[in-house]
């Protein structure tokens, strides 16, 4: 997947998720669109860092 590609993809997933969780009533948003770790995926929920990934296959070692 090329680089645009992968970003639009994971954007993508950011907005997904944001609404899922405004759907469960909490007051997320979705963070800045290249901000490479800086700023959460998801902001709103104090103390909480949200980075949010879509793959086929789960890394939470490497992602961490």
């Amino acid at each position: 997947m090329s680089g645009k590609s992968s970003q639009r993809k994971g954007r993508a997933a950011e907005l997904e998720l944001s609404r899922i969780l405004q759907g469960y009533g909490y007051p997320v948003e979705a963070g800045r669109a290249q901000s490479y770790g800086a700023v959460p995926d998801l902001t709103g929920l104090p103390n909480i860092h949200i980075e949010c990934k879509r793959a086929e296959v789960l890394r939470l070692s490497e992602w961490m």
